[in-house]
């Protein structure tokens, strides 16, 4: 299992996502920008939106 967070454009954890020193990998989940129903544009944060950061993080390590 691996535990991960995410984190904003100045590398700073989310303030809403977990902390500590358990946590393996961080990658971007604040204020990404994701297409709108609606065709327009908006902001969202959360770890979800990092999760497929991470995995794709943890591919590229474990085949290294």
């Amino acid at each position: 299992m691996i535990a991960a967070t995410a984190i904003d454009a100045r590398f700073a954890v989310y303030s809403r996502a977990t902390h500590g020193s358990y946590i393996a990998l961080a990658a971007p989940g604040v204020d990404l920008q994701l297409a709108a129903r609606n065709g327009t544009v908006e902001l969202r944060s959360g770890t979800s939106y990092a999760v497929p950061f991470v995995v794709a993080a943890a591919v590229e390590l474990k085949a290294a």
